[in-house]
Formats: structure tokens, sequence, C-alpha cells
């Protein structure tokens, strides 16, 4: 089957995306071997598929209501088991850091090989500057030991 990175990267050709890099700029994490986090700023729905491209189809954490918005890729993302959906706001009775610590290990093992995207701000933004980050998934990725990168 083909990958959601390659497909990504020819629906981005497609519409004629161009990337810049900075001279500063390194190289991503290798998440092959072992999960990576990456965080990423979230400006568009676009966004999944431009990150899918660059980071070479890694899974995605997302609320479910970004099933609504993009149905199709969804759908694909969840049965394949790249696209990880949680309910946001929901209480949990063992605490939303130790939830999600163990959400994102479940999620890895069905989808392993790849790291996984993570929009640390918990929703897009076309505001010049950063939203606060929420604490919880950075205090997931502290608790399970897995590195992080911002890209």
């Amino acid at each position: 089957s083909v990958s959601h990175g390659v497909m990504c990267e020819h629906y981005l050709r497609l519409l004629g995306t161009r990337f810049a890099h900075a001279p500063q700029s390194q190289l991503v994490m290798d998440d092959t071997a072992s999960p990576v986090i990456f965080l990423s700023n979230h400006r568009s729905w676009g966004d999944f598929w431009v990150d899918c491209a660059l980071l070479g189809g890694p899974s995605f954490v997302s609320r479910w209501m970004v099933a609504l918005a993009i149905p199709l890729s969804a759908a694909w993302g969840h049965l394949r088991g790249w696209l990880w959906f949680f309910q946001r706001g929901k209480q949990r009775a063992e605490g939303t850091t130790a939830w999600m610590t163990q959400f994102w290990q479940d999620c890895h093992l069905r989808c392993p090989g790849k790291g996984v995207v993570v929009y640390p701000e918990g929703t897009r933004s076309l505001l010049p500057q950063g939203l606060p980050l929420k604490p919880g998934g950075l205090a997931a990725a502290h608790k399970l030991g897995w590195p992080v990168q911002i890209v």
C-alpha cells in the first residue's frame, strides 16, 4: 500500500507547494528506530498534509472534530492507525497526563515505526505570535521519555 507520506508529497506537488529552509535549520530526528514527538505550529487545515510530507508520514494526535472537516483523510488515517483521535476537554479518572501517556503508547503500538506530530497549542491560530502551550502533551512526552523536536 502507498504510505500517507508519499500521498501527501504528491498532493503538495500538484498544488505547487514550495518549501524554504532557514540557514540554521537542522535535519529532523530519525523516528524510525524509536518514537519522536514533533511539535509543529498549526495555522491551517493544510498543516496535516504539509507536516506529513515534511516528516515522511508520521502519526498525528487530533481531536475528533477534525473528522468533520477532512472526513476522507480522517477515515483513512484512523483506519490505518496513523491518526490518533481523542476527545478534548473530557475529564479522565486517572488524570489527563496519565491518560495521554497510555493513549500515546497504545496508539504507537498500532502504528509503530514513525513519530507523532502534536500541535502543542491545541488549536489553529493565525496570530503572528504563538498561543500558550497546552501542558498535557509536554508532560506526557516527558513521562514517556520520548525525544521531542520542534519543527
